[in-house]
């Protein structure tokens, strides 16, 4: 049986055999540069922006829609009159 000393020593010895951490100091500037280039992409137009913006050119022309038939939801009097008038249409054109 290994006594409590010999297996200190092979924990020892395995880990001066494990590799050392690797430094990681940025070099001087790269924050700077980093941002500075973030900063200058931020000021062209990008597709996201385009796609948000027409996004919400759509949201706004499914509003008005809404707010213009509105009132044909509630009025049937005019939902039956277009209907006999396509049923009229259809009856017409096939004899």
């Amino acid at each position: 049986m290994s006594t409590p000393d010999h297996r200190l020593e092979r924990l020892l010895q395995a880990a001066a055999q494990a590799p050392r951490p690797v430094d990681t100091v940025l070099p001087l500037g790269f924050q700077t540069r980093v941002l500075a280039k973030w900063r200058a992409s931020a000021d062209q137009p990008s597709l996201t922006g385009l796609l948000n913006r027409a996004m919400l050119a759509c949201f706004a022309l499914a509003i008005l829609t809404v707010a213009f038939s509105y009132e044909n939801w509630f009025d049937t009097s005019s939902a039956s009159t277009v209907l006999s008038v396509a049923d009229t249409a259809i009856e017409i054109s096939f004899p």
